[in-house]
């Protein structure tokens, strides 16, 4: 949900389909976890420009979850890193596969 809140964040007000496209999933995965994190306050759906769009943006709670989590993350990738040694590209490799695994959750 944290890599979520985060492309949420960098994108601005994205719609669901264009947020589908920067994480990587299908619409109905994202839309999934959207609920969820919609559910607990922490984005909020609004109409686009026709029906079929939602525009995705995250809210005061959200944002203050989000800023508080990305220090814990910035130190966990560091603590991997250091873990993993200097073989740059395979950390991000295991990186990207546990956020397409996570993000499916």
């Amino acid at each position: 949900m944290f890599r979520l809140l985060r492309r949420i964040s960098e994108a601005g007000q994205p719609t669901i389909s264009k947020l589908a496209r920067i994480v990587d999933l299908d619409r109905s995965t994202l839309g999934r976890n959207l609920k969820v994190l919609e559910r607990s306050g922490h984005v909020q759906l609004s109409g686009g420009q026709d029906e079929r769009s939602k525009i995705v943006s995250l809210t005061a709670k959200g944002r203050t979850r989000f800023e508080k989590a990305l220090p814990l993350w910035a130190k966990a990738q560091q603590t991997m890193q250091a873990r993993l040694g200097d073989e740059k590209a395979a950390v991000y490799a295991i990186q990207s596969k546990l956020n397409r695994k996570a993000a499916q959750v």
